[in-house]
């Protein structure tokens, strides 16, 4: 899977800097600028959330 963390003041985990994110995720992002730029891939949520330093909020 594919993950991305937005920062906003409504989302659902806390970061290490004490701001709020969501995390999107998908199989492939195709955008603009080509496949999967801007997100990270990862083998589940706990492993993104530990690489990406996310706890829920």
């Amino acid at each position: 899977m594919m993950y991305q963390k937005i920062e906003d003041e409504q989302g659902v985990y806390i970061g290490e800097d004490g701001k709020r994110y969501y995390l999107l995720s998908c199989n492939a992002a195709i955008g603009p600028k080509g496949k999967n730029i801007g997100w990270s891939e990862f083998k589940t949520l706990k492993s993104a959330l530990k690489k990406l330093a996310l706890k829920e909020y």
